[in-house]
């Protein structure tokens, strides 16, 4: 071989292997279009929209229990005797009617039967020469209720939760499900996968969300309430977790605050649709279940995590979620990580320990945390919710105003607020100034009433912006491996107090107990403030990396200073167990005592 030969022969090989060695592994490819598509590509933007649509959709939901049935319809019970008589609505109602009231689930005690064979002036001689008029529920005689509303005139067999005048029945069984699924869709994402679960609950939801405008019982309206918590939550807490584990730092704080903007646009879509459908309950469902039906496209639009595809190991259905092809093997290094034996081994203790609940509240690196960050989202989440509740419960339309622009002004401040300040020290400021109010709302004199609602409202200002800090807080704490485990589940320790809130706001508003109301709201905000105190013990998350595994330990930042904490932070979160127990069996001793929930 000559020298030009051999000389152009290791020209060649050299720039083979130096082109094999600037191959990057699908891995690296992967990180780092996520890492750029992450940091404002368009890419994130339809991501962000996608999870705003879905999330409003589920507020619009939370809302329409609140408001459409707090002031419902002209109805009067119409025996089933009278129906196919040649009456007159108006003629029906004036023979039938029990007491002069426009909303009434009573009627008179009669022989319909025999009345129907009567006309309209022979029945009502009949009832006036009556010497004594007993009433009945309208179960009782065998009538239905009618809804009357001008044209909208319609039938509402066994609607008794029009009767029953209470909207935190219907309220609770909305939370029932949210904490519920809460845990379930949070366990089924890091096991199979966001956008595998997300389907999973999607069509029950959208089911439901149809269902009472067709079967309006109140067993079925109930179930059908309940379902709508129960993939509604579960939906909106993927939708977050997807959204924030594959946005980079500067636009995931930002982006976890605004995303909550979707509860002024829920509220208000309930409003339009109110609106539009003057006050008919119907009509009004309708139009939220059409809106709810648009998610649909999420089917084909939304990505799953590639974030937690990484964290998996899939790496070609992490590039094809960001790039929208397969990608070619011959085009990438081969993977440093290799299978091992071990990886296709099963085991019973292997199997137990890789549950995602056992993970969770298990897991040596982050059991305190769990449990220390479910007690506080419970203490404060309680007191939050009853402001919420005493507000909308009063008077929706009145509110929606005042609430929409301290929602919007405490979210937009806190969107700029989080990019400058520490995560802690924003929480903490926000949760003491909604402790605050509570304080100061319960040391107004009775006749400031009005002044009071305007206070509470307020409080929307801080708590609202809270939960979304809190939920950011939550999902940077957490590894990707258990994120939405840890998001779901201390979301539903919230919405478990939240039911007991809504529960207490319906005592209070049936027993009117005007003395006992500012002593409660007081114990409030002083459970408000204990909660910031507890924030402090939790780590500082602004300007970490978010992590992938529970065995990897916390980073050089908290490691400093759990030198100081950890310790601290284990005792307490022991304390807070138990603490957390004895305020349940608390509330129960009370609900109890008071019949709260009779």
């Amino acid at each position: 071989m000559t020298g030009n030969t051999l000389a152009y022969v290791i020209a060649v090989k050299g720039t083979v292997n130096s082109s094999y060695e600037e191959r990057k592994t699908l891995k690296e490819v992967v990180c780092d279009d996520l890492k750029r598509k992450g940091s404002g590509h368009a890419w994130l933007w339809l991501l962000f929209a996608l999870c705003f649509i879905g999330t409003s959709s589920f507020y619009s939901q939370l809302f329409f229990d609140l408001s459409a049935l707090e002031e419902p319809a002209d109805y009067f019970c119409l025996p089933k005797e009278l129906k196919n008589t040649n009456w007159t609505i108006d003629e029906i109602r004036e023979v039938s009617k029990y007491s002069n009231s426009t909303q009434s689930c009573m009627a008179l005690k009669l022989d319909y039967k025999f009345i129907s064979k009567l006309s309209f002036g022979e029945a009502l001689d009949l009832v006036n020469n009556l010497d004594e008029l007993d009433g009945g529920m309208c179960s009782e005689i065998g009538g239905v209720i009618y809804v009357v509303k001008g044209a909208e005139e319609s039938y509402a067999d066994d609607m008794s939760l029009l009767c029953r005048d209470d909207v935190s029945s219907i309220y609770t069984a909305f939370y029932r499900g949210c904490i519920l699924g809460g845990v379930i869709f949070g366990v089924l994402g890091d096991r199979f996968g966001r956008k595998l679960s997300f389907n999973i609950a999607l069509f029950p939801y959208i089911i439901a969300s149809f269902v009472p405008t067709y079967f309006q019982t109140e067993t079925v309206y109930m179930w059908s309430r309940f379902t709508v918590g129960l993939c509604g939550y579960g939906i909106i807490n993927l939708l977050f977790v997807i959204l924030i584990e594959n946005s980079q730092r500067k636009f995931r704080e930002i982006f976890a605050i605004m995303i909550n903007l979707s509860v002024v646009f829920g509220m208000m879509w309930q409003y339009t649709a109110s609106s539009v459908a003057d006050e008919n309950i119907k009509v009004n469902q309708i139009l939220l279940a059409i809106s709810t039906a648009v998610l649909v496209i999420f089917i084909k639009y939304l990505v799953d995590s590639p974030k937690h595809l990484i964290c998996k190991k899939q790496y070609e259905e992490a590039f094809s979620e960001l790039n929208g092809e397969k990608p070619v093997a011959s085009d990438f290094a081969p993977e440093d990580e290799p299978r091992t034996s071990s990886d296709d081994e099963f085991s019973l203790t292997k199997s137990v320990k890789s549950l995602k609940l056992v993970q969770f509240f298990c897991s040596t690196n982050y059991w305190h945390l769990s449990w220390l960050s479910m007690t506080i989202f419970c203490f404060w989440f309680f007191a939050f919710n009853f402001c919420d509740m005493k507000v909308v419960y009063q008077d929706f339309d009145s509110h929606i105003k005042m609430s929409t622009v301290y929602d919007t002004f405490g979210y937009i401040a806190t969107a700029f607020l989080v990019y400058w300040l520490p995560r802690k020290f924003l929480h903490i400021s926000l949760v003491v100034l909604l402790g605050s109010c509570l304080i100061l709302g319960a040391a107004l004199p009775s006749e400031e009433l009005p002044f009071y609602q305007y206070l509470l409202t307020m409080c929307r200002c801080f708590g609202n912006p809270a939960i979304a800090l809190f939920c950011l807080h939550i999902a940077e704490m957490f590894p990707t491996e258990i994120r939405s485990t840890a998001v779901g589940v201390i979301g539903s320790a919230g919405y478990l107090t939240g039911y007991y809130a809504s529960s207490i706001v319906d005592y209070y508003h049936a027993s009117a107990d005007a003395y006992s109301l500012p002593q409660f709201t007081t114990m409030l905000g002083l459970v408000s403030i204990l909660a910031s105190i507890l924030i402090y013990l939790l780590p500082e998350t602004k300007n970490d990396e978010l992590k992938d595994f529970v065995t990897e330990k916390l980073n050089n930042q908290q490691q400093e200073d759990s030198n100081v904490n950890v310790k601290n932070i284990k005792e307490v979160s022991t304390s807070s167990v138990l603490f957390l127990i004895l305020t349940v069996l608390c509330f129960s001793i009370l609900c109890t005592n008071f019949s709260w929930f009779n």
